[in-house]
Parts: C-alpha cells; structure tokens; sequence
C-alpha cells in the first residue's frame, strides 16, 4: 500500500492525521480535562473535605449563572449548587450542636 501512494495521497494522509491529532486534542482539553477536576471536586464534597471556599474547578465560581448552553458549564453549576446546599447544612448542623 505504501508503494502505491502518490505525493499527493501521503499529502492528504498527513492532513488527515494532523486534523485527528486536533480533534484529539481539542477534546481532552475540552472535555476529559474539565471532567477529571470536576470529579475531583465531586470526591471532595462526598469525602466531606469541606472548606470556607471552596470553588468549582472547571468555571472559577462556586455557582454558574446559566448562560452557557456547554454540558460541561452546566454540570459545573450543578456540582457547585449542590456544594454550597451541603455546606449550608453543614454549618446549620453544626450551629445546632453548640
């Protein structure tokens, strides 16, 4: 097969290796990159490693305000709602017992 390849077909082999290689890349950057913090910030709620601020990892802010339509962003404001739900119970609970 190799033999039978023009310069043009290796031209157009190389093209479409590199296309893959950035689509690759641009899917780990934009979504297994995100995701692995966002499961870390998931283990460290379940994990109750709770601290004063705490912030999701993939946006920056503890509460996202629902202008992106990114599934990413959109599980990132729901990780950090639901934060900030277990340390407001966390604090009452812990008011509660003084």
């Amino acid at each position: 097969m190799a033999a039978s390849l023009t310069p043009a077909g290796w031209a157009a082999l190389a093209a479409i290796l590199a296309a893959v290689a950035l689509i690759l890349a641009f899917v780990v950057h934009k979504v297994i990159a995100p995701m692995n913090r966002l499961r870390s910030f998931a283990e460290a709620l379940a994990s109750a490693r709770l601290g004063n601020d705490f912030v999701v990892p993939e946006l920056g802010m503890a509460v996202h305000d629902g202008s992106s339509n990114n599934e990413v962003h959109r599980l990132a404001g729901a990780i950090g709602r639901l934060g900030h739900s277990l340390k407001y119970v966390y604090d009452r609970f812990n008011r509660s017992r003084e």
